[in-house]
């Protein structure tokens, strides 16, 4: 902290004739769409969802053995009858 009296610093005041800062809205258009308003997008192409909905079928049906097969191997390392078949 210090020992002698500090000065007041007086506001200084603007010319006179001086206009404030002040921003510009940004003008568009009238006609112009609103930003992320009215998009359109290509749809999706019929081959591929086709190609998509095989590949999740085919991941399903391998998954689902998967988990038969180590159903399978652990009821008979532990040696429990399973009830499917």
């Amino acid at each position: 902290m210090p020992q002698h009296k500090l000065s007041q610093k007086s506001k200084t005041k603007v010319p006179a004739g001086v206009h404030k800062k002040t921003k510009k809205p940004v003008k568009k258009p009238k006609g112009a769409p609103k930003k992320g308003h009215q998009l359109t997008f290509a749809p999706k192409k019929r081959a591929a969802v086709e190609e998509e909905k095989s590949e999740k079928i085919v991941t399903k049906v391998i998954n689902q053995r998967n988990e038969e097969m180590i159903r399978g191997r652990l009821d008979q390392n532990t040696g429990r009858i399973s009830d499917k078949k």
